[in-house]
């Protein structure tokens, strides 16, 4: 399956803190709002159940949302829908001849290695992007890495975590192709109107894009980090770098160009040509 025109734009995760039929309800909702790729990931569900659950969403949605299921390869050949597979799992080059034509197969990244080496998959989930209480302690990869995983993956980017209607122009300005969301729309008391707000701002940030990101040639950067070379996008921000690296800013001091950089300042510090920083881990977090 090739173009963008198949990939979602908004794709829910299922929550699994919520039972069967709450998340059953919450999931056509959702649809109702704009939802366009429901991902049934209930790893705690006994199989039985996860496998009605399928069924049920499969006949409500009726075509108005692509199903897929997470891991459970024997399910999603079953039922003829999508498949996700988590980083650590299976090759999607390894399963493709297993499933349908037309159907869905995604995989989840966490670097840009892991985005290159995803052929054979039709979209690349890549997260976390934001701070997020699925993945506690961890900063996120911010848009800049972000940026980084859409240029080293051959598939499209779908961006996941701590994304709300407040940042998700961030993570399509940055060369995402969709959101996936989980507690944005799960934690909503009124899921279809969660999903209208966030699916109204991803299909705006999406209209404004006049091209793609892969057809931009950004204008690199050379920097010393540590004694060491990097390359980094034309306006990127000390804050920017730091996060693509998955650092976390109050756990660390900033010297640049040998002069000591406040904290309030890593977010609006745009690095340039040349430049040279020193990171170096703060004692009790400063």
């Amino acid at each position: 399956m090739n173009g963008d025109q198949t990939i979602p734009r908004l794709m829910f995760v299922t929550d699994s803190r919520f039972d069967r039929y709450q998340l059953e309800t919450i999931c056509v909702e959702a649809v109702e709002g704009g939802v366009d790729a429901i991902q049934l990931r209930a790893p705690s569900m006994e199989k039985r159940k996860r496998a009605c659950l399928a069924r049920a969403l499969q006949n409500r949605l009726g075509g108005r949302a692509r199903l897929l299921i997470n891991t459970d390869m024997s399910l999603a050949k079953e039922l003829n829908c999508g498949l996700h597979l988590p980083e650590a799992g299976a090759h999607p080059r390894d399963l493709r001849g297993f499933l349908s034509d037309g159907v869905l197969l995604g995989r989840s990244v966490h670097s840009e290695c892991e985005a290159r080496n995803s052929g054979g998959a039709d979209y690349v989930l890549a997260g976390n992007v934001f701070s997020t209480l699925s993945k506690p302690g961890s900063s996120g990869i911010g848009p800049i890495g972000l940026r980084l995983i859409v240029a080293a993956a051959s598939a499209p980017v779908l961006a996941i975590g701590g994304i709300t209607k407040a940042n998700a122009a961030k993570v399509i300005d940055a060369g995402g192709s969709g959101v996936a969301v989980i507690r944005a729309i799960s934690e909503s008391t009124n899921p279809r109107a969660a999903a209208r707000s966030l699916r109204d701002v991803i299909d705006a940030a999406l209209a404004e894009r006049t091209v793609m990101v892969k057809s931009i040639d950004p204008t690199p950067i050379q920097v010393t980090v540590n004694g060491k070379t990097v390359q980094l996008f034309a306006q990127s921000t000390v804050g920017d770098f730091l996060s693509s690296r998955g650092l976390q800013e109050r756990l660390l001091v900033v010297e640049l160009n040998r002069e000591s950089l406040e904290r309030s300042l890593y977010a609006t510090t745009v690095l340039v040509d040349g430049d040279s920083i020193e990171v170096v881990h703060a004692i009790g977090g400063g």
